[in-house]
């Protein structure tokens, strides 16, 4: 920065604007500051010449300086270093083209450079630089090894997998378990991908899996590399994950991605998906949609195509029909005392659930003391997102709710009526599986429908 100012003091230059990407190579025009100057440039800027310090500060990829070169000469704009200058002659234009020449090849070599130090680290099963993976710190000596508390997060999340828990329901189970990420912050939906193809939790170290970048810079983390290019060392680090299990849930995860995984509509529709709803004309199993107007239905996925006469069916009617069965036969049970017992067995659930409520209605209490004393956008934004946490939390512990409190004869109705209401309303998986296991199946005609339970 001071070379420029110096020049400009030199030569009498009003300095106007200053673009800055720090930490940022300049092999990518991937550079928001970068890319920010070259939108300006386009769009008739008072200023007409870029100082740069040296032309492999401008761009280390020869095509990319070509490029951007043209493109501003095109918008009357000229680029010049202020310790590279090499006049305005058609000579300097070719020396500058040779110094471009030269910065890439300089990129190129000392990412070779780069490669073979870390391919040398590789093996020896050494670390390669950047943050480790949830379950793994590193050592003195730059090897991995096992973060228990850590670990145990990643252990659980396999475990959820194969419960058939949604990214969505893990990261909730998680947070209220009060589990954090390797920065320390609340689990979302997105951040288990990456942790579920971590071979590394199966005791082999690998690198060099990933496909290298493409000419836009941008690299694919769905490809990999031929194995013939990866090195990879069986127990090369420690095991955290079976191998069994990982493929396992590798299986699974395969399933969901080939949409075979229960409805992923933002609707709740509560027997689809599950294996009990079926068309009784043609064996299908029915579906949930929507009507508009809020109005939601079951039907026959043959019905569209009209290879099946079989009719949509309001939820609302069916739903509350089989909710009210299963409430009725647990209000009827003898053994509900029993039934109460293995539900009181969750309190420490439940006691997590409500300690996530009070935390998301402490820091949402304190955002909206900071909006009263400064407004700012930012406030307004975290405070939507605790609302939207807070309804989570509620619906959560409304599911746990029937688990806490217990049955007995006092309460009995009152707790079969929020039974019910918890099979209509919760999302839990839980709820699901209960369905699954209660009901054996339900068949649906144009004049009936017939409903068989699993129950005594």
């Amino acid at each position: 920065d001071q070379t420029i100012d110096n020049y400009c003091k030199k030569h009498g230059i009003n300095l106007v604007h200053k673009y800055c990407d720090r930490a940022y190579s300049g092999t990518t025009d991937q550079r928001p500051a970068f890319q920010q100057m070259i939108h300006d440039a386009e769009n008739h800027p008072e200023w007409n010449t870029i100082l740069i310090y040296e032309f492999s500060r401008f761009a280390r990829n020869h095509a990319d300086a070509i490029k951007y070169k043209q493109m501003l000469r095109y918008n009357g704009i000229s680029v010049v270093s202020v310790t590279q200058d090499f006049g305005t002659s058609n000579e300097s234009a070719i020396v500058e083209g040779f110094i471009d020449l030269i910065n890439a090849q300089y990129s190129i070599n000392n990412v070779r450079a780069t490669h073979s130090g870390m391919k040398q680290n590789a093996q020896t099963c050494s670390h390669n630089g950047g943050k480790p993976p949830l379950g793994y710190d590193v050592d003195l000596e730059g090897k991995l090894v096992i973060n228990e508390v850590e670990a145990d997060i990643v252990r659980r999340i396999f475990d959820l997998v194969e419960k058939d828990y949604s990214y969505a329901q893990i990261a909730e189970k998680l947070n209220a378990e009060g589990r954090k990420t390797k920065l320390g912050k609340s689990f979302i939906k997105t951040s288990f991908s990456s942790i579920l193809g971590q071979e590394k939790y199966t005791g082999l170290y690998i690198w060099n899996k990933a496909k290298q970048k493409d000419f836009r810079h941008k690299r694919n983390s769905h490809l990999d590399k031929p194995i013939a290019e990866q090195i990879r060392v069986e127990g090369g680090c420690p095991q955290i994950i079976s191998r069994e299990q990982f493929d396992r849930v590798q299986a699974k995860l395969s399933i969901r991605r080939r949409g075979k995984a229960t409805s992923k509509s933002s609707k709740r529709y509560m027997l689809s998906g599950i294996g009990i709803l079926k068309c009784a004309n043609c064996g299908a199993e029915m579906r949930g949609n929507s009507r508009g107007k809020g109005k939601t239905i079951y039907i026959c996925p043959n019905h569209k195509d009209k290879k099946c006469s079989t009719k949509e069916l309001s939820t609302a009617n069916i739903d509350e029909m089989v909710a009210n069965l299963l409430a009725k036969d647990l209000y009827n049970r003898k053994d509900y005392k029993k039934i109460s017992k293995a539900m009181n067995d969750n309190r420490a659930e439940y006691k997590l659930a409500e300690k996530n409520l009070k935390n998301i209605q402490r820091a949402k209490a304190n955002i909206i003391k900071a909006i009263e004393k400064s407004y700012a956008d930012e406030l307004i934004t975290r405070l939507e997102v605790l609302k939207k946490e807070e309804t989570k939390a509620k619906r959560e512990l409304a599911a746990l709710q029937i688990k806490n409190e217990g049955i007995n004869e006092q309460n009995r109705r009152a707790m079969c009526l929020k039974f019910k209401k918890i099979l209509m309303d919760s999302e839990a998986l839980e709820v699901k599986k209960y369905l699954q296991q209660t009901v054996k199946e339900i068949l649906v005609s144009n004049d009936a429908v017939k409903i068989t339970m699993n129950i005594a």
